[in-house]
């Protein structure tokens, strides 16, 4: 709390005393009728100086003397009401009123410290900074994987490749009769290898397994269809025939997947639909 050390008998106090102050008490002598006209000069230097948020309270000062009043009630609290401020008539010898008149003023003034506080940050929510846009090539960001991603993507085309492998020694076997048994072994093999080599390349990409289930489904169908064309002698070839086509979707949905996610080589950066 400053005090203005008796620079207001000149009418001249310095604008430190108004710099970040969040309440001022303006007082005039209810004795003295010259004190309360000097109180709107007084109001306006708070206007002009005073920080906009900081509350201002009014206090006729000498209630103890009303023998010697000349300023009544009404006319005091007339001109709080046209400053817009609280009012109140006080002692300062006797200590009437005093603690409710600075107790007023300190809830004003922390009641006015929030609503600076909540506008201040509702205007930073609402001010909105643009940011830089970055621009990433994705060669770039391929780079700059972990490890573990890398190794995985390779693992994911080396299984790829021995699905492929397995897929064509299936076909191989079921061309006949005495090596159908390992044909079937290689076209289940291989639909393990490549559903593996997906769930794998999903898990670390992001991608779904829709394709998966759509590509084992047709891969069922075209064999299935092929089994009821191609003349069979023994049930091992149908199902290997089944296997074998089941693991070709498996691995063509892989392809495509891995494909889509991208390639060190742009030539490879296509989709595949089936």
């Amino acid at each position: 709390m400053w005090d203005t050390a008796g620079q207001e008998r000149f009418r001249s106090v310095s604008q430190t005393y108004y710099r970040n102050a969040d309440g001022i008490i303006i007082v005039y002598d209810l004795t003295n009728s010259q004190t309360f006209s000097h109180v709107k000069q007084w109001y306006s230097q708070v206007i002009q100086m005073a920080p906009k948020h900081s509350q201002t309270l009014l206090l006729a000062n000498k209630i103890d003397l009303e023998e010697s009043r000349s300023i009544p009630l009404e006319q005091g609290q007339a001109l709080a009401d046209e400053l817009n401020c609280d009012f109140f008539e006080v002692s300062a010898k006797t200590g009437e009123n005093i603690v409710k008149g600075l107790t007023r003023l300190v809830i004003r003034s922390l009641e006015s410290l929030q609503k600076k506080k909540e506008e201040e940050e509702k205007l930073k929510e609402n001010t909105q900074v643009d940011k830089p846009i970055e621009i990433r090539d994705p060669k770039i960001e391929r780079k700059k994987s972990t490890c573990l991603g890398v190794s995985i993507e390779h693992m994911v085309t080396t299984v790829n490749i021995y699905s492929a492998l397995m897929f064509i020694f299936s076909l191989h076997g079921l061309s006949q009769q005495e090596t159908a048994k390992r044909g079937n072994v290689f076209g289940i093999s291989g639909m393990l290898m490549s559903i593996i080599a997906l769930a794998i390349s999903n898990s670390v990409f992001g991608h779904g397994y829709v394709i998966l289930v759509i590509g084992i489904i047709v891969g069922w169908i075209i064999g299935f269809t092929m089994a009821a064309i191609v003349s069979m002698t023994t049930i091992p070839q149908m199902i290997a025939l089944l296997h074998s086509f089941g693991g070709l979707a498996a691995f063509l949905a892989s392809v495509a997947k891995y494909l889509d996610h991208g390639n060190n080589n742009d030539i490879y950066r296509r989709r595949i639909v089936c």
